[in-house]
């Protein structure tokens, strides 16, 4: 009986096949790596927009007009030191979810996206008047409770 032996091939492996190889492995995952994190922040991006868009449409199409119109508002004679005392501070915080309800019809499909993402009780929004003390002169202050 004969004995077969198999004899190993010894492959001479170039430096630049080494580094061929790493350099592809390389640009692999950095594409797969974009094309995970990307999305991510696009939604963050989006989500943020979407808040700030709501809290925007709070304010100008229903808070202020309300807050103007208030009798204890008309009855003063300074109605820009009114708004003034609010310049530094603010008004009164409101969660997302107190936004969101002001207009729900309206605001259901981006409530609903949003929710995907943020804790509405917990993403809080203080609006801060700015001289001249117009619907569109402020400035929101967003404290975020988002999963991303």
């Amino acid at each position: 009986m004969r004995k077969v032996t198999k004899k190993s091939k010894k492959t001479n492996s170039s430096p630049f096949k080494k580094i061929s190889l790493f350099v592809v492995c390389a640009a692999m995952a950095v594409v797969i790596l974009a094309l995970v994190i990307l999305p991510l922040v696009k939604n963050e991006n989006l989500v943020q927009q979407k808040i700030e868009q709501v809290a925007r449409d709070y304010y100008e199409n229903f808070f202020y007009d309300d807050y103007t119109s208030s009798e204890k508002y008309q009855s003063l004679t300074n109605k820009e030191e009114a708004m003034q005392k609010y310049v530094d501070r603010g008004f009164s915080r409101l969660t997302l979810h107190q936004i969101l309800l002001h207009n729900a019809e309206k605001n259901a499909e981006t409530a609903s996206y949003i929710r995907q993402y943020c804790d509405d009780d917990k993403t809080i929004i203080q609006i801060f008047p700015e001289p001249p003390f117009t619907k569109t002169s402020y400035h929101l202050k967003i404290s975020y409770s988002c999963n991303f």
